[in-house]
């Protein structure tokens, strides 16, 4: 998942122009002055430095973030491929400006010039190129509509949602969400709730808040790259879920207790799939009515206690470490042994899981 940490080496000049181009127009100059860039225009002539950066996300939203000051402006200017015009802006001396622009290439390359060809200067400073977030504060309520608890306004679908560790403030969807991606950062330990809204998401969801809680709610989750949960508390209650990539389910990770926490899911996995609890303490996909997982490339299961779930509609999952809880299809829980997990232990087992000696 590419997440919004900094994409920019230097921005603040520390190591000079270091990454940097100095494309200056004559008479016009760049220089580095107190760790800042300083962009001197005058007779015609402009100061102009250029910053090229590769590998970038076609069709994700990015933003450039920098400090400005001086006796002018200074001009962004975005250009996918070396050519291909994105977006510009004319950023005034005021302190912290920002342009976002839509990547429609793989290559960036950033103009930042002098807006006069006056004897003007204007400085530069930290500068950033991340994608393009807003983080939740939940400063006023838990509504995720409210623009008042992020940092921003509240996201929109080109837009990174990120519930930022240190934060233990409750977020409730109540509306329909339409974001590009969904980061919960480790140390996030509130509770975020999608109730019954559907929740559209571009790329990929990262949950990795080991002191968190998500709830998928009852709503549709339209999911376009990834579900990836690494820790944190998970509730799957009625809602439908489809990934167009993989779905995991990692040992930090947990499921909200009780018998039947996943009744009514239905999981539609366009990827692999990977399931994994810890032992004396197996993942709770329990059911007490039915509930489906579908999944379409790989499989693969440890350390689960699963009922009522039929995944016969998708790959077999086979698993020699898990409990079977009654009711399922799709799943095979005997095995002959002896058999190696995925953490290199070696298992023997003769009968139904649940009797598994190692």
């Amino acid at each position: 998942m590419a997440i919004y940490s900094e994409l920019l080496f230097n921005g603040d000049f520390s190591y000079g122009f270091a990454a940097w181009k100095d494309a200056s127009i004559s008479p016009g100059s760049a220089s580095v002055v107190d760790g800042k860039c300083l962009l001197q225009s005058g007779s015609g002539g402009k100061g102009v430095v250029e910053y090229d950066i590769h590998n970038l996300t076609y069709g994700a939203t990015y933003r450039v973030s920098l400090n400005v000051s001086g006796t002018n402006s200074v001009m962004v200017v975005a250009y996918a491929d070396g050519s291909t015009y994105l977006n510009s802006g004319s950023l005034s001396p005021t302190g912290n400006g920002t342009l976002d622009f839509n990547m429609l290439g793989s290559s960036l390359k950033l103009v930042f010039e002098n807006a006069s060809t006056s004897n003007q200067s204007v400085e530069i400073d930290d500068v950033s190129l991340t994608l393009k977030h807003s983080k939740w504060t939940g400063a006023v309520d838990d509504d995720f509509s409210n623009h008042a608890n992020w940092d921003g306004n509240s996201p929109g679908s080109d837009t990174l949602a990120v519930w930022p560790g240190g934060n233990a403030a409750n977020c409730t969807f109540d509306q329909t969400v339409s974001v590009s991606e969904m980061l919960v950062e480790d140390g996030y330990t509130g509770t975020i709730d999608a109730a019954d809204e559907n929740v559209s998401v571009d790329s990929d969801v990262e949950i990795l808040c080991g002191g968190g809680t998500v709830l998928m709610g009852s709503g549709l989750w339209s999911i376009g790259g990834d579900y990836n949960a690494q820790a944190g508390t998970l509730g799957f209650g009625s809602s439908t879920v489809q990934t167009f990539g993989d779905f995991t389910i990692s040992a930090d990770a947990d499921i909200v207790a009780g018998s039947d926490a996943m009744n009514g899911a239905s999981i539609t996995v366009g990827g692999a799939c990977s399931l994994s609890g810890q032992t004396g303490s197996p993942l709770n996909l329990r059911g007490t009515a039915e509930w489906s997982l579908d999944i379409s490339g790989a499989a693969q299961a440890q350390y689960c206690d699963v009922s009522y779930c039929d995944a016969s509609g998708g790959t077999l999952i086979r698993t020699w470490t898990s409990i079977d809880g009654g009711g399922n299809q799709g799943w095979s829980f005997a095995v002959d042994g002896p058999y190696r997990t995925a953490d290199g232990q070696v298992f023997s087992a003769t009968a139904a899981a649940g009797e598994i000696s190692g």
